[in-house]
């Protein structure tokens, strides 16, 4: 069987594998202050590389200006900001535990907000019932 990639007029290049590729390792001092401190500080204390915090760090820093500013490609063409990232590594490379740090500011804003926001809800149902 001839592999998929030698045939037809335009053939596929061989795909590359990933445990084949060799990263530079991520620039220290060009992520702002907290964050690459915070980098430095996990990956130290959890002997991890460093780009397994920033990965999960730079699209939480993503989500929260996602739809505040955006790209105008053209004038006719705007698109909003987005960032995807995946952080890989082996089972049992502290994934979990660096993401869960990573994503921490984010999850505490969002705990915060649903507490003030569940009071407002209650006030506005306790009006509703006294009306």
């Amino acid at each position: 069987m001839t592999p998929r990639n030698k045939t037809g007029p335009n053939p596929w290049p061989m795909p590359i594998l990933l445990d084949k590729i060799v990263s530079p390792p991520f620039p220290p001092g060009i992520l702002p202050y907290p964050i690459d401190i915070a980098s430095e500080t996990i990956s130290q204390a959890y002997q991890t590389p460093v780009e397994l915090f920033v990965a999960p760090a730079l699209v939480s820093l993503a989500a929260v200006v996602g739809k505040k500013y955006e790209v105008v490609v053209r004038p006719d063409h705007i698109e909003q900001l987005n960032l995807y990232a995946a952080a890989v590594a082996k089972s049992g490379e502290r994934k979990s535990y660096v993401y869960k740090r990573a994503v921490a500011p984010i999850i505490a804003w969002e705990n915060r907000q649903a507490a003030e926001l569940e009071s407002k809800i209650k006030r506005a149902e306790s009006l509703e019932k006294s009306i």
